[in-house]
């Protein structure tokens, strides 16, 4: 608390003042005779809303911490339902578990119970002045079901907690409202979906008690998705620190830099760089180097403010960019940073006592030293250089005397260029961050240019129908059979209204409501990875359907085919089919309902229509997930089965609780008519809203994930390609073997039906399957004649050389057992194991084949290319010794025309080439 500048400390004192008060007002200006309902509902209600703020989903963002919980529900619900000496309990009472199990400090603590008590009084004195009391049970309101008096609290609830809370980051933090994120749209909507889910169980509640419970699990849902945006932390932060990853420092510094380029503010960096990490290695463990690292990232993230960010730029090297900084506010505080991490020690248990560790820091700043990223890096590292020049755990800003240090920073830290003895060169070496920068910034604008021409992160287009031979828009027709299939459903649906769908004495009114409610829904639906769409729909479709039967399925059936059709620009089959597909969804749910309750809902008990409620929920979910699995099978030639396993499996909980929520809107409109009906789907919809939010993002932030992990597997392959390329280069007689061994392995593994997964191992292995060679001496390998016993005995050694090298890469883990064993033999002859039969790897036993077939028809010094015949002929006399039988039958299957396409490095052939290879076999020697 010490370290709080003053202004925060008064605004501290003064909140805690309000919340004393509020308290107070709580406590002591009203007594009621307390009963056991409300002292069980009070304990309830406090138990959930500490353990939803015990489980909080932070995440380490660059921007500061953030925290997200489900706290809001209990406690609006509290509000509503308890007195108010029972809601001052649960509000000090929620904030009590946190406080022991993680030790948060005392003061910030005080601080939320304040923030809670203030915001509590005030939303508690405005509904008490619209409706006359302050709890729903006891109010009139619920009689009326009054708009106003439902809804007043809940914008002067979160208004005054989020202005409290935004307050105080802005007074300790320097954070803006902007950049606190408490005003977000995600935020705001997440927070207004919570409270309406606490008000959701009041209303439930009262109603009967039975049904608050039907609020647990949409708030298991919301708690889930709130995990979602963590995918996207992960993508921009130091998975060991926390700190921001260099691809993202790189993008904020560069939209900074546009910034104060036009505004003229100032902007600073820090280039930090441990001194000694390596020592600290060495002597106590890379897990002490960790546990430093560790600590110095926390030093950074707590004296930075939110606008800034900090980066893991290396081993042990960090860099920071402050916002709207100059260069002496940089200076104060680099030297922050470089004076808390000299004061700090790290216990590291049994190595020997507590550890200190310094940091040595270069300062540059935006314009002076430098207009670019690159210029702004460039001078900072020089300063850092010249710090470690004069002893390191100093301070230094780029200036002259860093400048001059360039050209010896060069010699100790670059190798000299490598350059062709007749081809000079004037370019001069550049620091390997001016290549990671150049690449990231190409990277960049590269999704820049992607973005501008409208294209989507998943490859495809706009929304767009895919042009015709003339430029003409098209959409593929339905086949005959899909065609006949919708017709099926169509007549089914319509057939299932029967002779009950009679237009005397309809309630125009009743149906237009839920029909306009299907419409929103619909609306507001949340794509399934472009496969499928999941909405609140249903709770409106089943509530007509238990209120109305045939005729409220009849009209909001065709409310959500129509606005199916409309949003998504769908032709006339897919809106029959969806027609088609809703009505008899509808209606074997309402078939399953009327069964078991035999009376109307204005009638039966609430207890005994709860379970059957549920049912006709799953039966909707069943039936739908049925139709439209079998038409994706039919159009997709796949499985309804596998296809409902891999998408739509984990819907089922969601109709179920749908189905619930469905009485209770039918039940509501009953009881309370047009406003009952609103107050109880404003929840459900703040629900879906929020939960479509972190779905939408959840595409983008999994998009990004794949294009990152894509350019790191393509960094691999290239590695891998150049690596082979060397090694072919130093075998001159094998020189693009492990190319053509790799093909032809994919070629017999793909036969085989091996997954797509297990064929890339195997590609891997058969490219790296010579690695090994790398320790094998060049008077042997290049030998031209025939080997020694000795000299064989250290060439059947390069199978273990190249497994050692790889085997501990993960990316390599799988393809480093083809490497082990790629000259085992089919009988057990082989070696460097002797394995035999289905023990050796399926991957060493296909790439067997390959590797003899490609020796026997490839120019060696001793002897001429086999023929495709002979190669085939000597593959087939060592079936069941040398290879395995089952695989020698797939490899004799495989036509000429293929293998000699790759031999000659036609690659995966179009038709016309295969022919061409064809036509060439007869120039083959026999």
């Amino acid at each position: 608390m010490r370290q709080l500048p003053a202004h925060a400390l008064v605004y501290l004192i003064i909140c805690y003042c309000a919340g004393l008060l509020a308290l107070g007002w709580l406590v002591f200006s009203d007594r009621p005779q307390l009963r056991v309902e409300d002292v069980a509902l009070g304990a309830g209600l406090a138990v959930a809303a500490a353990v939803c703020q015990v489980l909080v989903v932070e995440r380490a963002s660059t921007s500061g911490q953030r925290s997200d919980h489900l706290t809001l529900s209990p406690l609006f619900a509290a509000l509503l339902l308890l007195p108010r000496p029972m809601l001052a309990l649960v509000v000090v009472f929620t904030f009590i578990p946190e406080w022991y199990l993680r030790r948060r400090s005392w003061f910030g603590q005080i601080f939320n119970i304040s923030v809670y008590l203030c915001a509590a009084v005030l939303a508690r004195f405005c509904f008490m002045r619209v409706t006359g009391d302050d709890r729903l049970q006891n109010s009139p309101v619920f009689a009326s079901m009054s708009a106003l008096g439902i809804l007043l609290p809940i914008p002067i609830f979160l208004a005054t907690q989020s202005l409290m809370l935004a307050w105080v980051l802005k007074l300790a933090r320097g954070q803006s409202f902007r950049t606190s994120g408490l005003f977000t749209r995600d935020s705001q909507l997440l927070e207004v979906a919570l409270v309406c889910m606490g008000l959701s169980f009041a209303v439930c509640w009262v109603i009967n008690p039975i049904f608050g419970l039907l609020v647990v699990p949409p708030l298991v849902l919301i708690f889930q998705a709130l995990h979602v945006p963590n995918l996207k932390e992960e993508a921009a932060t130091d998975p060991k620190t926390g700190l921001a990853n260099m691809r993202h420092f790189n993008d904020m510094l560069a939209r900074d830099l546009e910034r104060v380029a036009r505004s003229g503010q100032p902007l600073s960096l820090l280039m930090c760089d441990l001194d000694y990490l390596r020592n600290i290695n060495n002597t106590y463990g890379h897990q002490a180097g960790d546990i430093v690292l560790l600590g110095i990232a926390e030093i950074i993230r707590r004296a930075i403010r939110g606008s800034d960010v900090a980066a893991r730029f290396g081993g042990e090297e960090f860099v920071v960019m402050l916002a709207d900084t100059d260069r002496a506010d940089a200076l104060r505080v680099a030297e922050r940073i470089r004076s808390q991490l000299e004061a700090t020690r790290y216990d590291l248990g049994s190595a020997g006592g507590p550890i200190g560790a310094t940091i040595s820091i270069g300062v540059a700043s935006f314009p002076r030293d430098g207009r670019s990223i690159d210029g702004l890096m460039r001078e900072a590292d020089l300063a850092v250089y010249q710090a470690k020049r004069e002893g390191r755990n100093r301070v230094v800003a780029a200036g002259r005397i860093s400048r001059e240090l360039a050209g010896d920073w060069a010699r100790e830290h670059l190798m000299p260029p490598v350059v062709a003895p007749t081809v000079p060169t004037m370019e001069p070496p550049r620091p390997l961050w001016g290549f990671i920068n150049q690449a990231t910034r190409a990277s960049i604008n590269a999704e820049l240019r992607t973005a501008r021409a409208g294209s989507r992160p998943d490859g495809g287009t706009s929304g767009k129908r895919a042009a015709g031979p003339n430029g003409a828009s098209r959409r593929s027709d339905p086949s005959p059979k899909i065609l006949a299939f919708i017709a099926l459903i169509v007549v089914a649906g319509l057939l299932g209204l029967g002779n009950s769908l009679t237009f005397t004495n309809v309630p125009w009114w009743s149906l237009a409501l839920f029909a306009s409610l299907t419409v929103l829904s619909e609306q507001f639906a949340a794509d399934l990875s472009s496969r499928g769409r999941v909405s609140v729909s249903i709770v409106a479709i089943l509530a007509a359907a238990f209120l109305y039967a045939e005729l409220g399925i009849a009209a909001t059936a065709l409310a959500a085919a129509i606005t199916i059709a409309v949003k998504a620009r769908s032709p006339l089959h897919r809106m029959l089919f969806n027609l088609g597909m809703v009505l008899l969804s509808a209606e074997g749910a309402h078939w399953f309902f009327e069964t078991l309750v035999g009376a109307p809902v204005v009638r039966a008990s609430l207890a005994a229509m709860i379970l059957p409620a549920i049912g006709a929920g799953l039966i909707y979910h069943a039936l739908n997930q049925l139709l439209l699995c079998s038409i994706r099978g039919l159009a997709e030639r796949r499985r309804a089965w596998q296809i409902w396993q891999a998408e739509y499996r984990w819907l089922w909980p969601h109709y179920a609780v749908l189905g619930a929520l469905a009485l209770i809107v039918a039940r509501g409109y009953v009881d309370y008519g047009v406003i009952g009906v609103v107050a109880l789907m404003a929840p459900v919809a703040m629900m879906h809203l929020s939960i479509k939010q972190y779905m939408e993002r959840t595409k983008v932030y999994v998009s990004e994930l794949q294009r990152v992990n894509n350019q790191l597997t393509d960094s691999y392959e290239s590695t891998l390609q150049a690596l082979t390329r060397a090694l072919d280069t130093r075998d001159e007689e094998t020189e693009a073997h492990s190319q053509r061994v790799t093909r032809y392995t994919e070629l017999i593994a793909k036969r085989l039906g091996v997954s797509t997964a297990e064929l890339n191992d195997m590609k891997r292995g058969a490219l790296l399957h010579d690695i090994g060679k790398i320790g094998v001496p060049d008077a042997i390998l290049l030998k031209p004649g025939k080997l020694t016993p000795e000299e064989q005995v250290l060439m059947h050694k390069h199978p273990e050389i190249g497994y050692g090298m790889i085997t501990h890469i993960p990316f390599l883990a799988a393809a480093s057992q083809v490497v082990l064993h790629h000259h085992e033999a089919y009988d057990g002859s082989g070696y460097p194991s002797g394995l035999s039969g289905a023990n050796i790897p399926l991957g060493a036993r296909i790439f067997a084949i390959a590797d003899t077939f490609d020796a026997m028809t490839s120019d060696r010094p001793y002897r001429k290319a086999l023929s495709l015949r002979a190669a085939r002929a000597e593959i087939e006399r060592c079936r069941g010794t040398q290879f395995d039988p089952g695989i020698v039958d797939t490899f004799r299957a495989i036509p000429d025309a293929e293998l000699l396409a790759i031999r000659e490095g036609l690659g995966q052939l179009p038709e016309e080439a295969v022919i061409r290879a064809a036509g060439n076999l007869v120039l083959m020697p026999g």
